[in-house]
């Protein structure tokens, strides 16, 4: 039940109960009658949202998507040089250093010639790459983007006034009544401001956006790259952003939100007029 529903029941109790005396109501007719009219007013914000950087970021973020799928990564290659008990696996890599250290060959070992010591490498996967990285800035700031818009646009929208009010003189053959009620009500947790479909449509988009681009970041490579050390706002253009067709869209969504300067969206405030009586 809203307050209004609470106003309107408690208001048409205390009517029933004042329609019993006929004094009050004569006095509630001369009122009706009186000339000087009652107003009502409702204001509420009208929110229009520009589409370009919408429209930008959902095609963008098919790249994007694209471009984390590609796993890009390079490999880290360690070497060092072991005891060979504890040497598991033999390389191409072991063979050749071995042939120009012949010092590390001490021993033979029925007939065969057994190093003391032997190198090898170790190879790890390593995903912070540049391309990785600045896919996890441009993310950043997409959410970053479109989060401040959506709370700027929401919290206009659950802005709310109404203002009534009346100023009445009632003469009837034993009485003479003035009386003069000015009332305001002001919100901004309006939760059930109606919301005009081109708006809404908007907003929704914005959510489906930053759904989007939370799925994104916690994805297993995204996570990763979120430990390894941040680039800054000057991005370095590599050939894979420059030549590779999904980093280069994501570059030029970059570019494109580093360059927005206009607000996306605009507030008009609306106001209603009614006839209380």
């Amino acid at each position: 039940m809203t307050e209004a529903d609470i106003f309107y029941r408690a208001f048409y109790s205390l009517l029933r109960e004042a329609e019993k005396d006929g004094a009050i109501t004569k006095t509630i007719d001369a009122a009706a009658k009186a000339p000087d009219p009652a107003t009502l007013s409702v204001a509420h914000n009208v929110c229009k949202v520009e589409e370009d950087w919408i429209e930008a970021i959902e095609r963008g973020l098919v790249f994007i998507g694209r471009a984390i799928d590609e796993e890009r990564q390079f490999i880290r290659s360690e070497g060092e040089i072991q005891p060979i008990e504890r040497v598991r696996r033999v390389s191409k890599e072991s063979v050749q250093h071995l042939s120009r250290h012949s010092d590390l060959i001490t021993r033979k070992q029925k007939d065969e010639i057994v190093p003391d010591k032997l190198y090898t490498i170790k190879r790890d996967s390593d995903f912070a790459v540049y391309e990785n990285r600045f896919l996890y800035l441009l993310l950043c700031d997409i959410y970053d983007f479109v989060s401040v818009r959506r709370e700027a646009i929401n919290s206009a929208y659950r802005e709310y006034s109404g203002k009534y009010s009346v100023k009445k003189k009632v003469v009837t053959p034993t009485r003479r009544l003035n009386f003069a009620v000015d009332m305001t009500d002001e919100q901004d947790d309006v939760t059930s401001a109606p919301a005009d479909r081109e708006c809404a449509g908007a907003i929704d988009r914005m959510d489906k956006i930053l759904q989007s681009v939370a799925f994104y970041l916690h994805t297993p490579l995204m996570a990763e790259v979120s430990h390894s050390p941040k680039i800054n706002a000057t991005i370095t253009k590599t050939n894979v952003l420059l030549m590779n067709k999904n980093f280069h869209e994501a570059l030029l969504l970059y570019e494109y939100l580093i360059a927005y300067e206009s607000d996306g969206y605009s507030v008009e405030r609306a106001v209603e007029n009614f006839d209380p009586e």
